[in-house]
């Protein structure tokens, strides 16, 4: 199994990221600049404040950024011949 940098580093589905570095989400207008802020370069560190339901306060991560494989199918072969193949973007 392959670990994403904030899978390592202990982030999970449903945490709201409240500052990138020194910068509040709130003044971030669009997906596209926040991924900037978050991604690159390889090997420097990133620090992400969050907030994670159950939580009574936010708490800092840093995460050393890598390169991230995204795949674009998985596939087995079922019994029958049958092949079943999962899309992960159409």
């Amino acid at each position: 199994m392959v670990f994403k940098p904030a899978e390592k580093a202990g982030l999970k589905s449903g945490d709201k990221i409240l500052k990138i570095n020194a910068t509040s989400t709130e003044t971030i207008q669009t997906v596209e600049e926040a991924v900037k802020l978050i991604r690159w370069p390889k090997g420097t560190t990133v620090t992400l404040t969050i907030l994670r339901e159950g939580w009574d306060s936010p708490k800092e991560f840093s995460i050393v950024r890598d390169d991230i494989a995204v795949p674009t199918l998985d596939w087995e072969m079922k019994p029958n011949k049958i092949a079943y193949i999962h899309l992960y973007e159409f």
